[in-house]
């Protein structure tokens, strides 16, 4: 794959939009403060808009993926007598579907670890990082036998806590419960669908979940929020017909994992 470049006087670096994988994310990070006892400072920044673009550059993918298995080994059937080609072609076909289905999912799944790894309160992200590094195998809960930062990380230094803001768990539940949250929420049409859903809710929703007076909150408090649900799962993603949607995963959220 890329190396990327090596340059000892990149001192800043600021990454706009999801990363699709934690390599990458890793990789970009690591182009930064380059050279004995250099320092330099790293900014990721994602919303729900950019974690769209990456899920329907994945859906597309698949797509692709599926054009591309019915052009493959094309040939005139008129010339088998026995049908054969036809049996070959049908399996070809449905081999090549199951590993774009499975292709997709991973590409899903990876796109996953990064929410969890930037959107899920967890420990120290140098920690966490440098535990993927070492065993490649990404760890969502915060391992205590791993050292912190002390302050270099966004975790660390308090910054994160400033966007994701606490909320009450049980008034989530409720809302995820109440008429005002129907299923499915699509964002075709608009991005910010799911953020507007609580935004612009008339039933004083906003106060209840986060516990404090509607001038305390932000837009992207909100935004925050429902990118910490959808990394925990307790919100959940669906392509149909190249169209995203937002769905309650019940499991999580009536078992109390929330």
């Amino acid at each position: 794959g890329n190396t990327g470049i090596d340059s000892p006087n990149v001192t800043a670096m600021v990454r706009a939009g999801w990363a699709m994988d934690l390599p990458t994310v890793f990789q970009e990070r690591g182009r930064c403060a380059r050279g004995v006892r250099k320092t330099g400072v790293v900014i990721f920044v994602g919303n729900i808009k950019s974690l769209l673009e990456n899920l329907h550059l994945i859906n597309e993918l698949g797509v692709r993926s599926k054009g591309d298995g019915g052009n493959n080994g094309s040939s005139s059937a008129d010339d088998d007598d026995s049908g054969s080609y036809e049996r070959v072609r049908k399996i070809c076909t449905t081999r090549m579907e199951r590993e774009k289905k499975t292709a997709v999912k991973e590409k899903n799944m990876m796109q996953l670890e990064v929410l969890k790894f930037f959107c899920l309160n967890a420990g120290c992200l140098h920690a966490k990082a440098a535990n993927y590094l070492s065993t490649g195998k990404f760890m969502p809960v915060y391992n205590f036998d791993l050292e912190p930062c002390q302050g270099m990380c966004s975790m660390c230094d308090g910054s994160w806590h400033q966007l994701h803001k606490p909320v009450v768990r049980k008034e989530v539940i409720s809302w995820f419960q109440s008429f005002e949250f129907q299923e499915p929420i699509k964002s075709a049409d608009n991005p910010h669908s799911l953020t507007n859903l609580l935004w612009n809710d008339k039933q004083r929703w906003k106060e209840k979940i986060f516990g404090c007076s509607d001038k305390a909150i932000k837009k992207y408090h909100i935004e925050c929020l429902m990118l910490s649900l959808i990394a925990a799962e307790i919100l959940i993603w669906r392509v149909v017909e190249g169209e995203v949607e937002w769905w309650r995963n019940r499991i999580a959220y009536q078992n109390g994992n929330e």
